[in-house]
């Protein structure tokens, strides 16, 4: 199923036409600056960034944004574990 498909289930067609028309504005935008990342903001505050499509399988490669996700993750397990520490497991180290 395409997003398309999706929003339109989900949120009427008036908003996936709107939707699209920004993403192809943003895109349009976009290669004029080809080669740099734009930062995409909502209230003024970053929510996303628009980089060009190798730099992201150069990302995906190097497993660089699994690593990313992954320490976001354990950041929130930590922060979990500080505030409640009977979540965690306990560890006996073992000679």
């Amino acid at each position: 199923m395409s997003i398309q498909t999706t929003i339109t289930q989900e949120k009427g067609t008036f908003l996936l036409q709107s939707m699209y028309q920004a993403l192809i504005s943003l895109i349009t935008a976009w290669l004029d600056f080809k080669g740099h990342d734009i930062i995409i903001q909502h209230n003024n505050k970053p929510i996303a960034v628009l980089i060009p499509y190798e730099d992201y399988q150069i990302l995906l490669q190097e497993d660089i944004l699994a690593d990313i996700r992954e320490g976001r993750e354990g950041q929130v397990l930590y922060e979990e574990w500080l505030d409640d520490p009977s979540t965690g497991i306990p560890y006996t180290y073992k000679n």
